[in-house]
């Protein structure tokens, strides 16, 4: 059997992650697996870092809540007809870190609801984005994350987003 082309290495983004739920952030991130097709996603691994991970009570209801950043620069990959970030990538880019910052302090198993974007401004290739995510409620049922992408390279919010998940049913085989 041939080698994949390309490997996805998940651990990458959280060598040099800071916080309070660094180690068990690291811990959390899938093995690398193996592929042979580039797209956005596998360039969002390539080049995403999680430079914070933390944990807090909130101070109005004492529930335990978290706080994930994450950094990339914008490549050709990323990029649409217009040389900015694809929209399909910054909803990936919701989702994926949203999901995150969600698995590192809470182990049981969820799937995407709603995943609500805004968009506010172009990102054009080669600039450098802050992706900030945050809890806001984990119920039994539904948990709710936001989260803003900012171009940190121009100074202003790209798009924000709204992510619910849920408890998956279990599959009727």
């Amino acid at each position: 059997m041939s080698q994949p082309r390309y490997i996805r290495n998940y651990q990458v983004i959280g060598v040099n992650t800071q916080g309070n739920l660094a180690d068990r952030f690291r811990q959390s991130i899938a093995p690398p697996y193996g592929h042979d097709e580039t797209d956005f996603e596998a360039c969002l691994w390539d080049g995403m870092v999680a430079t914070e991970m933390n944990a807090y009570r909130r101070p109005e209801d004492g529930k335990q809540h978290a706080r994930g950043i994450f950094e990339l620069t914008v490549d050709i990959n990323m990029q649409n007809r217009r040389k900015t970030l694809h929209g399909g990538c910054i909803a990936t880019l919701i989702d994926v870190c949203t999901s995150l910052v969600l698995n590192a302090i809470h182990d049981e198993p969820s799937v995407t609801q709603v995943l609500d974007t805004v968009f506010h401004a172009p990102v054009p290739t080669g600039a450098r984005v802050r992706i900030v995510c945050d809890t806001i409620s984990i119920g039994k049922r539904a948990i709710t994350l936001r989260c803003e992408v900012w171009d940190i390279t121009n100074n202003r919010l790209a798009a924000t987003g709204v992510h619910v998940k849920m408890s998956p049913s279990p599959a009727k085989l």
